[in-house]
């Protein structure tokens, strides 16, 4: 069984013996499969834990402030459930442009020679 089988079924475990079903499980689930896939020391703890999925999910929905939760948050607590030392990092950019396939041209700088100028400690103390 691979790490993603082993995550989706302990998952589906938890849901049907609780009868119940979460609203962010399915983005966990694929979030904790990626993280795996980028780190296999991740991959091999998760692997080898005696812990579960389902009681993962759990713990991190237990977490929220009146089932309030940011998901870098909750993919935080996720992670660190297995893997104490671990962090999450996100990174969000915004594209203004949309997906219409225009890309803004870069940015140039561009200095002029003559602009330059050159300052000593002697042209500061000629009084």
């Amino acid at each position: 069984m691979d790490i993603k089988e082993k995550i989706e079924n302990e998952a589906l475990d938890a849901k049907s013996r609780e009868g119940k079903h979460s609203a962010f499980s399915r983005a966990m689930i694929d979030a904790m499969v990626t993280f795996c896939e980028q780190e296999p020391e991740l991959a091999q703890a998760v692997e080898q834990s005696d812990k579960n999925f389902g009681a993962c999910l759990d713990y991190v929905a237990r977490q929220g402030e009146n089932g309030v939760l940011s998901d870098l948050k909750a993919y935080k607590l996720m992670v660190k459930y297995y893997f104490p030392t671990a962090d999450v990092n996100m990174k969000m950019t915004v594209n203004l442009s949309g997906d219409n396939g225009y890309e803004p041209p870069p940015i140039e700088v561009k200095t002029n020679s003559k602009d330059n100028f050159e300052l000593s400690l002697e042209s500061l103390l000629d009084f």
